[in-house]
């Protein structure tokens, strides 16, 4: 079942709440999967429903493949993670947010996707601007960026042809959500689309839905590399004219919507560059525990993982 995330701030809490409680049944029976890496002998266990396991083994074990053990009712799920812990086996389990009483204690929380936001009076923004304007401002003012606002439907289809569906399709391959071209014209009765050039060449854009004093960016698009090469700036040049667009008409927050929990991952670092602080996401339905036996050999890339302290997130 596809469910389509809101782009109205009343509807997204209730039907994050109504997309868990409808999807309750994929948590029932649990995968149980077991990843080895050879060459230090870590050994992890997921049981869970599926939904991260390819981003965890990439994460974590890019080299090695699973080996499926079997299926677990969600019932016995708290006598396993016991069983497993005693035998100094790192462990992730995924399942539905509304579960969480039945995952017993000692687990780490974290979660398949978090939100960055940034908050444009903050001081973490503030001693950034500099950097900002040293790097990607020199940038864009070197390459002669320079930008338009337009919300000519036409040219939003144009967008969601040429720009955003290659790009994150070709960025993001299988674990991708694309947004319906519908989606975004709606987006710009109460937005705009942000249009970035180099001369006469359109190179990237955004897609922007305004909230009171908050901006969200709902779509990046950026023509695909044969056309203009990504590393020459162009998505980075969209970044910074949304922040200089909003600092000009008092906006208060810039929403940069999702990334993985991770410090090493690409997205949520590029992210991070520009002040953006991490915050729970609401619509995914699944949550992660990570349970960390005392003995357990851990992949040093485990300690970059952002856990969920009850008040923020932070490394574990």
């Amino acid at each position: 079942m596809e469910f389509r995330e809101p782009t109205n701030v009343l509807l997204y809490g209730l039907a994050s709440l109504a997309k868990r409680a409808v999807l309750l049944h994929r948590s029932f029976r649990l995968n149980q999967v077991e990843v080895e890496e050879p060459l230090s002998g870590t050994h992890l266990f997921y049981i869970g429903e599926g939904e991260s396991l390819g981003y965890i083994r990439e994460m974590y074990f890019e080299h090695c493949v699973g080996k499926k053990t079997g299926t677990l009712s969600l019932w016995r799920l708290g006598r396993r993670i016991k069983q497993l812990a005693s035998s100094n086996v790192l462990i992730f389990v995924e399942i539905n947010r509304m579960f969480k009483p039945l995952v017993p204690t000692g687990g780490l929380l974290t979660f398949p996707w978090i939100r960055q936001g940034v908050f444009i009076d903050n001081n973490d923004y503030i001693k950034r601007r500099h950097k900002i304007e040293s790097t990607f401002g020199r940038k864009v003012r070197k390459l002669g960026y320079h930008y338009q606002i337009t919300r000519d439907k036409k040219l939003v289809h144009k967008f969601f042809e040429e720009l955003y569906l290659p790009y994150v399709t070709t960025r993001f391959k299988n674990v991708c959500h694309v947004r319906t071209l519908p989606e975004l014209q709606a987006a710009i009765n109460s937005g705009f689309l942000l249009q970035v050039f180099v001369q006469d060449l359109w190179v990237s854009g955004v897609i922007c839905k305004l909230k009171k004093n908050e901006i969200c960016t709902l779509a990046f698009g950026h023509l695909s590399d044969d056309q203009y090469h990504l590393q020459l700036g162009g998505l980075s040049a969209a970044y910074y004219f949304i922040f200089k667009w909003a600092e000009e008409h008092s906006i208060q927050k810039v929403d940069l919507l999702r990334s993985r929990p991770h410090m090493n991952d690409g997205v949520y670092e590029h992210k991070r560059r520009w002040g953006a602080k991490p915050e729970i996401d609401g619509w995914p339905h699944t949550a992660l525990w990570i349970f960390i036996p005392k003995e357990a050999e851990l992949p040093p890339s485990l300690k970059k993982q952002l856990i969920w302290n009850g008040d923020k997130f932070i490394e574990i």
